[in-house]
C-alpha cells in the first residue's frame, strides 16, 4: 500500500496546487484541498482497484484450490481470460461514489485542526 499512498499525496499535490493556480485561491483553503482530496481518492482507488479484486479473489479462493492457481499473474490471467478486463474493474463506480467524499473531507478537516492546535501551542 505503500506506493500507493504516495501516487496518492502526489496526486493530491499536484491538483491542489493546479485548482488554487487556476483558481486564484489559497492552496490550503477549504476548496482547494476538498476538490483535490476527493480526485486523489478516486484517482488512487481507480488504479489500484484491479489489485484489490484480484486480492479478493485469492482470499475469497475455496480452501483446497492448489496454491499454483492462486499465484497474482495466474489469478489475473483467469479473471481477464473468463471474465474480460472489465472484471478487474467491477464495483469500481461503487467506491468512487464513496471515495470521493471521504478523501475530500480528509485534508481540510486535518488543515483545520492543526491551525487549532497550532493556536494553542506557544512555542
Amino acid at each position: 500500500e505503500a506506493p500507493g499512498y504516495g501516487f496518492y499525496f502526489v496526486t493530491y499535490d499536484l491538483i491542489r496546487d493546479k485548482i488554487a493556480k487556476t483558481t486564484g485561491r489559497d492552496e490550503h483553503g477549504f476548496v482547494p484541498s476538498f476538490l483535490a482530496g476527493g480526485a486523489a481518492g478516486c484517482v488512487i482507488w481507480s488504479s489500484t482497484f484491479p489489485f484489490d479484486t484480484i486480492k479478493t479473489r485469492i482470499q475469497t479462493a475455496p480452501f483446497d484450490t492448489p496454491k499454483a492457481k492462486l499465484r497474482i499473474p495466474t489469478v489475473a490471467r483467469t479473471i481477464v481470460k473468463e471474465e474480460g478486463l472489465a472484471a478487474l474493474y467491477r464495483g469500481l463506480s461503487v467506491s468512487l461514489v464513496r471515495a470521493f467524499p471521504v478523501n475530500a473531507i480528509v485534508f481540510p478537516v486535518y488543515g483545520f485542526v492543526l491551525g487549532r492546535l497550532q493556536e494553542n501551542v506557544k512555542v
